[in-house]
């Protein structure tokens, strides 16, 4: 697998409520292993925390059982990931606001998306 993702929590939401379009797409293709899906242990919690609200399990018809059973498959197929922060400092230095708002000197070119 050369493609790795990580699936935002919207993207969760929108594929259990409805099957058409490419949330459901990318979420039906993570659990077929098409592409090499990243979690971390904060990013389940934000999952089952998020989808297992009333208004999605409304929504989509589910019960809390079956998103937990969802999120078990989903950890089955993931590679699981640490978060780690090398730019973040706590320093009160002169580039402690640029830390603060993810501004980390990074040798990979930056990349516009979407012009």
């Amino acid at each position: 697998m050369s493609v790795r993702m990580v699936l935002d929590t919207t993207v969760l939401v929108a594929a259990l409520r409805s099957a058409a379009g490419a949330s459901r797409q990318l979420l039906v293709a993570a659990l077929e292993k098409k592409f090499e899906l990243l979690l971390s242990v904060p990013l389940m919690i934000e999952y089952e925390s998020v989808l297992t609200r009333k208004e999605h399990l409304k929504a989509a018809g589910l019960k809390e059982a079956e998103v937990k059973e969802l999120l078990d498959a989903l950890a089955a197929v993931a590679e699981p990931v640490v978060p780690s922060f090398p730019c973040w400092s706590r320093s009160t230095s002169a580039t402690s606001s640029r830390r603060l708002f993810g501004i980390c000197e990074s040798p990979l070119p930056a990349r516009r998306f979407g012009n």
